[in-house]
């Protein structure tokens, strides 16, 4: 586990990575992941998301764009990261950092103070975060 501390602009100044099942994080955190405008989720953490939880259609209802975030509660928030039109395409930095903002948002109104997600546009998506480019 890292722990990242020292940025003004960090809620209370800390970010912690861990590396760990997101699925067994406790209620309190609320889940965050990429996906598609178009909400074809077949493969990936995104279909886990959708065997566990579901409301797809709720999500539809909700709209949205590229660079905006759908929300559905229950037991928790669930945010779903709108980072490309289609499934089949990539996303940029530019729209995962534009729905980042406005998912921060979001969590600051409703004042989510613990947020879990996985590393958001990579693998499938491709984009590399280390990279220093967004």
């Amino acid at each position: 586990m890292a722990t990242h501390t020292g940025t003004a602009k960090a809620r209370f100044g800390v970010t912690r990575e861990e590396h760990r099942d997101l699925f067994t994080v406790l209620d309190e955190y609320a889940l965050a992941h990429c996906v598609a405008r178009d909400l074809r989720r077949s493969r990936g953490i995104a279909s886990e998301f959708q065997r566990l939880f579901g409301q797809v259609d709720e999500l539809k209802r909700q709209g949205g764009r590229v660079g905006q975030v759908l929300e559905l509660r229950s037991d928790r928030i669930l945010n779903y990261l709108i980072s490309k039109e289609k499934s089949y395409q990539k996303p940029t930095y530019r729209t995962v950092w534009e729905a980042l903002l406005d998912l921060r948002e979001k969590l600051l109104s409703a004042n989510v103070l613990k947020l879990a997600s996985p590393k958001l546009a990579c693998k499938r998506d491709g984009l590399d975060w280390s990279s220093g480019t967004c």
